[in-house]
């Protein structure tokens, strides 16, 4: 009798992970906290810098709640689901991660993500990793219901002005950024034009560097392309925070404009940060 009931849980529960998944097509928007209660501050170590960009791979429009939302969301119906998660674990990370309605419901429910590692930094980083593949394996694309969507709960919903006014100016995280470009120019001089270098006096067809990374935008630079050494490994699209989403064979991150430099921040092996500068190239 026990090998029955267990033979029927190993088919019954993912049929009910599949059951989810279909609903989530129909949400425009996710929302992502920008600190969750077992963080000790906002977006600690880049975490939900990192989910925010893990969403958008997979094809969500992923936004934080810590910005002004779009005039649309939640105007009388919910076309956006929350980001939810809890963690556990003493000795390891682990994360369970779903997606709420409006009123509460849980719409989509990921696999438990676990981080082993004794660093707790690359160990979170590891667990998140882990519970959003189950984002990718749903295949999200925005398609509107064509029946009445759910209408929101007044007793249970945030309206968007209540989370417009969480937010933190934004010129905050630019200046932060400005910082940290700052701090890391000097370690690497030998990545930008010296003094030899020809003088670029027309429109630059794209960035590169000397270790042979370059980037080529396209014509409305709302996205790009990455190379190394002449062989494509990734590409970046421009997000609504106006910073670029990269994502290559080799690492995953954020690019943006310093001046008339594109710096690209991701993360390399076992989840140490990098920053690498290109300059216009012809």
């Amino acid at each position: 009798m026990k090998s029955y009931i267990l033979f029927v849980l190993a088919i019954v529960i993912p049929t009910i992970g599949c059951a989810q998944s279909g609903a989530v097509d129909e949400y425009k928007y996710v929302v992502v906290d920008n600190q969750y209660e077992w963080q000790n501050e906002a977006n600690q170590y880049r975490q939900n810098e990192l989910m925010e960009f893990l969403l958008e791979k997979y094809g969500f429009n992923a936004l934080r709640n810590n910005q002004v939302m779009p005039e649309d969301l939640n105007r009388g119906t919910c076309n956006a689901l929350a980001l939810k998660m809890d963690k556990s674990g003493t000795l390891r990370v682990d994360l369970d991660v779903w997606l709420e309605d409006c009123n509460g419901n849980k719409v989509f429910t990921t696999k438990t993500g676990t981080g082993r590692t004794k660093d707790y930094k690359i160990a979170y980083n590891e667990a998140i990793r882990e519970a959003f593949e189950s984002f990718e394996e749903l295949d999200y694309e925005y398609t509107p219901n064509s029946k009445e969507p759910a209408k929101i709960n007044p007793l249970t919903a945030e309206s968007p002005t209540l989370i417009a006014n969480k937010a933190t100016a934004e010129k905050r995280k630019v200046i932060q950024k400005e910082i940290e470009v700052k701090e890391v120019i000097e370690d690497i001089k030998n990545e930008l034009p010296n003094e030899n270098d020809p003088e670029v006096t027309n429109e630059p067809a794209g960035y590169s560097n000397r270790l042979g990374y370059k980037v080529i935008f396209n014509d409305s630079k709302g996205s790009f392309e990455v190379f190394l050494k002449d062989q494509k490994i990734g590409r970046g699209r421009k997000s609504t925070h106006g910073v670029y989403l990269l994502y290559t064979n080799d690492f995953s991150g954020i690019a943006y404009m310093k001046g008339d430099v594109l710096v690209l921040e991701y993360e390399a092996t076992a989840g140490v940060p990098e920053i690498m500068l290109l300059t216009t190239s012809n």
